[in-house]
């Protein structure tokens, strides 16, 4: 995908996020735009919700355009390119063009299968070591990486993709993909399944942007198991949240040279 150095002064960035009725992860959302207006200050830059919370696209959209400006980018805040980026964000931008026909919308990509992600994986997960009081060797620990999870299995592959690399660079004994949303397996399934392997410790790694339900599910998931099976270590590493190599990728997907819609309607 092409990438141009700097995006025109002329254009704002409206950053949209799935939406969720969990407060601190409508601050950390928030957050995560304050960070990208501090990278462009002089910007028009605004955000909003698909679903459950406020400001919602329509009205960040409609508040770009107040600032006189023609040509706006969308950045979807999400991780992968499953349903909400592939059809619901593009339904809604065509929907908001046809209420703004002066305005230029511009659709970038999620930030997807990206090493500067990789990168704060691998930091998430070396914090969670540091914090342990045990001393356990990555040739004895698993690695879980728990994802959302997609109707679409491609989709699904590519987040495979991620514990697997992570594994294979960091030198963990195995690693698994679970999901906390639709799909199968389930964490709790696969953390039964990791224990009777033997692991002495297995880490488990929320692929998630921000913090919300399916996060604190995932934590008290893993509290029962820890419970059930005081015999092994079980480590919950932080999701991502607005990290400055976060904000990186978000800024490179502005200045991406953006997809073209197509009205199907």
């Amino acid at each position: 995908m092409e990438t141009i150095e700097t995006l025109p002064h002329d254009y704002a960035i409206c950053l949209v996020g799935h939406g969720t009725r969990d407060n601190n992860g409508v601050s950390e959302f928030l957050a995560l735009s304050s960070k990208l207006k501090d990278r462009e200050p002089n910007r028009i830059l605004e955000c909003g919700f698909l679903d459950l919370a406020k400001p919602t696209f329509e009205e960040a959209i409609a508040k770009c355009a107040q600032g006189k400006i023609n040509n706006i980018v969308v950045i979807p805040a999400l991780l992968i390119s499953a349903s909400h980026a592939k059809k619901d964000i593009p339904n809604r931008i065509i929907k908001m063009s046809r209420q703004f026909p002066g305005l230029n919308i511009k659709y970038g990509r999620p930030l997807g299968f990206h090493p500067k992600i990789l990168t704060v994986c691998s930091e998430r997960i070396e914090e969670t070591e540091r914090n342990s009081i045990s001393s356990i060797a990555r040739t004895d620990t698993q690695l879980i990486t728990v994802a959302h999870g997609s109707n679409d299995p491609s989709v699904n592959l590519t987040t495979a993709k991620v514990p697997q690399t992570l594994s294979d660079s960091m030198g963990f004994s195995g690693f698994k993909t679970s999901f906390i949303g639709i799909n199968q397996p389930l964490l709790s399934e696969t953390l039964e399944r990791s224990i009777k392997m033997g692991f002495k410790r297995i880490i488990v790694f929320p692929y998630f942007l921000f913090t919300g339900v399916l996060t604190k599910r995932i934590n008290s998931t893993v509290d029962d198991i820890q419970k059930k099976h005081p015999e092994i270590e079980l480590l919950k590493a932080q999701y991502l949240k607005h990290h400055e190599l976060i904000i990186d990728v978000f800024m490179e997907r502005a200045r991406e040279a953006p997809f073209v819609l197509q009205d199907t309607n």
